[in-house]
């Protein structure tokens, strides 16, 4: 089975929904009337180590591209300068050494006059990297532990070198595997996604779940260990037409192994050293046939994926989709069935993750916002099991999709959903860890663009 994927919107077209949620719900547009108002939106967020929320938007309609972060419940323009007319960013990432770093595209309507910026952002300091030439589409952006910035689109890898942008390789045409055979194959690419090994190796592979329409795609993984370049377009021990299908994530697992995930497949452990892939064994059938997200807290792994087919009672798929699974000790636990109740491929290879002192903090797409209590005994401090609850704004409000959580400076937890659903605000997590799931909850709702009610829905609409 082939899937394809409509062209993602640009993330310009979405507002930021926050609210507060000590955990802070925030939601779509935020603004103060203090504050300098984005009239477009901002999107893109990002934390750096100190705790700062970063967003990248546009300031007062004018298209210019504006850094912003998150400060006394309202979004505050930053002050950097990008020296464009406009400007718009769509990738950015948390630095191994905990700065925050954008992409930029000065004219992306325009390729050919398209100028790349790449910006570093850390504490109160903002400041320009490199410019360059390359195209606006389908890109990337990685900084690597030892400090080297790597940029791509779906067909080219780039480096910056300097203060300069400078290209490193061409994918040639026999590396990408096609799913149709149309023209319109020759140029939808997806983004190519990069990871990095405790030796400073960079692999370069295609996730199938992140934009583009899936047309082409990587064949295997590239590695660059410093010198050269090694392309591996078949994984040896992936089972029989595996090894040739798209990834949906291949990423550190320990010193000697990756996870990787290949769609519509299996989950397999990688070794770095020996480049050969292990099957891991399935604790429920097709359990991990499409594998979104992988992510470790302490010694724990969870694993999000799409429930299997066999999971819906006769056939009905319209039930919650997708499960979370819990590698603890050897041991395989599902932890969540039905995490979410609608979303999109690439919104679930992005999903909110965040560890607490008490358990995590996951986000969902049309399914509010789930705490898993977390010990090392799998035990609550009461000594009773801990079970996955999932929170709503109010008891029959529901707080929708939660798109990114981030623990604020003050100690609150701030849930931003990112726009394109009917969200709701959401409410205080200290009641809901202390209260019967029947009780009201208090709710803060900060710098909305237009006036909240207490105890009505904030859809999407009412927010344009």
């Amino acid at each position: 089975m082939v899937r394809l994927f409509s062209t993602r919107q640009r993330v310009l077209e979405y507002r930021v929904l926050v609210g507060v949620f000590s955990l802070v719900c925030v939601s779509r547009l935020c603004t103060s009337a203090r504050a300098q108002e984005p009239q477009v939106g901002v999107y893109n967020l990002q934390q750096d180590s100190s705790g700062q929320v970063w967003g990248s938007g546009t300031f007062n309609g004018k298209g210019t591209g504006a850094i912003y972060t998150w400060e006394r419940n309202a979004w505050r323009a930053h002050g950097l300068n990008l020296g464009a007319n406009s400007a718009s960013s769509d990738v950015s990432q948390r630095t191994a050494r905990g700065a925050v770093v954008y992409l930029w595209n000065t004219r992306w309507w325009e390729e050919s006059k398209n100028e790349a910026i790449v910006t570093q952002h850390s504490g109160t300091t903002s400041r320009v990297v490199a410019r360059g030439k390359m195209s606006p589409s389908t890109q990337t952006i990685f900084q690597s532990a030892r400090g080297t910035t790597w940029l791509t689109t779906g067909q080219k890898i780039y480096r910056v070198v300097g203060q300069k942008i400078q290209i490193e390789y061409s994918i040639a045409k026999a590396q990408f595997r096609r799913a149709a055979a149309s023209a319109e194959t020759q140029d939808e690419t997806n983004p190519l996604q990069m990871s990095e090994d405790v030796r400073g190796r960079i692999y370069f592979w295609s996730n199938t779940l992140l934009g583009g329409t899936n047309y082409r795609s990587l064949r295997g993984i590239l590695i660059f260990d410093g010198k050269k370049w090694t392309h591996l377009p078949r994984i040896t021990g992936a089972i029989a037409g595996a090894a040739d299908k798209p990834l949906t994530v291949f990423q550190a697992k320990d010193a000697r192994h990756f996870w990787m995930a290949v769609g519509e497949e299996a989950l397999y452990q990688f070794d770095i050293e020996t480049r050969r892939a292990q099957k891991i064994a399935e604790p429920q059938k097709g359990a991990f046939k499409w594998v979104h997200k992988i992510e470790r807290s302490g010694s724990d792994w969870f694993v999000f994926c799409e429930r299997p087919e066999t999971a819906y009672p006769d056939g009905d798929s319209s039930l919650r989709s997708n499960d979370l699974w819990r590698l603890r000790r050897g041991k395989w636990q599902k932890i969540v069935t039905g995490l979410d109740g609608g979303g999109e491929f690439s919104e679930f290879s992005n999903r909110a993750f965040l560890p607490d002192k008490n358990g995590l903090w996951i986000g969902s797409l049309w399914g509010g916002i789930w705490f898993v209590p977390q010990t090392p005994s799998g035990k609550t401090a009461s000594g009773k099991v801990g079970v996955a609850r999932r929170f709503d704004w109010r008891d029959g409000f529901d707080l929708l999709a939660t798109n990114r959580l981030f623990r604020l400076r003050d100690g609150r937890i701030a849930a931003f959903n990112l726009g394109g659903y009917g969200a709701r605000i959401g409410a205080d997590v200290r009641p809901f860890l202390r209260t019967r799931p029947t009780s009201a909850y208090a709710t803060s709702a900060y710098a909305t663009f237009t006036r909240i009610a207490q105890n009505a829905p904030l859809l999407a609409a009412g927010m344009d």
